[in-house]
């Protein structure tokens, strides 16, 4: 009988003999890490997104769907975006 513990040391031989696993060496603070930075990845790109893409192209969208276009003195003319909607638009 072949004794491959010594011979193979990246490899680990099962208690049962059924297969052999290769070791991938990674040790458990190494996958946290990779957890960690991917959470982190994650949430700094959900909360700071709009800042790559910028607010006028967002500013523009609002306008357009009529957000604040209560506070326009004539309010049926839904074609322009009056001075007070504009204000309130800036100051979100």
């Amino acid at each position: 009988m072949i004794d491959n513990s010594s011979s193979n040391p990246g490899v680990h031989s099962s208690s049962h003999g059924v297969h052999d696993v290769p070791s991938t060496g990674e040790s458990n603070s190494t996958k946290m890490d990779r957890k960690m930075l991917l959470l982190f990845s994650a949430m700094y790109t959900f909360l700071l997104g709009g800042a790559a893409f910028g607010w006028g192209p967002m500013q523009l969208m609002l306008e357009e769907s009529g957000s604040y276009h209560s506070l326009c003195a004539n309010a049926d003319d839904d074609a322009q975006v009056c001075p007070a909607q504009k204000a309130r638009l800036l100051n979100m």
